[in-house]
């Protein structure tokens, strides 16, 4: 576990300085700004919905907001198969203890 939790801050200090450099070197992109700006007014659709509002955005803060959320899915998601993978490496070792306990116990009931 103290391997999932160095990760989670690690992941946490570099999401911010990674969004930055995102939106500020791919702003120019015009593929990325199209890409950007639609996930950034889709989560803004989403969060209108929630609290009732019809608030726009500007292009400019839909890229912004898009490469925030993007940045932080992607290491939600790292961050999540941490997880799942230290989980499957506690199943496996326990799993193998368990048959190493089985193994002496038939050993003993000779």
């Amino acid at each position: 576990m103290p391997i999932i939790k160095l990760a989670g801050v690690l992941i946490k200090s570099l999401s911010k300085p990674i969004s930055t450099y995102v939106k500020g070197h791919l702003k120019d992109n015009p593929t990325f700004a199209s890409v950007m700006t639609k996930i950034g007014q889709g989560y803004q659709k989403s969060v209108n919905f929630i609290s009732s509002t019809t608030e726009q955005i500007s292009d400019d803060t839909a890229i912004t907001v898009g490469a925030e959320f993007t940045v932080e899915f992607i290491f939600f998601a790292i961050t999540g198969g941490l997880v799942v993978y230290d989980h499957l490496k506690a199943k496996q070792k326990m799993a193998i203890i368990n048959q190493r306990i089985e193994i002496l116990e038939s050993k003993i009931n000779i």
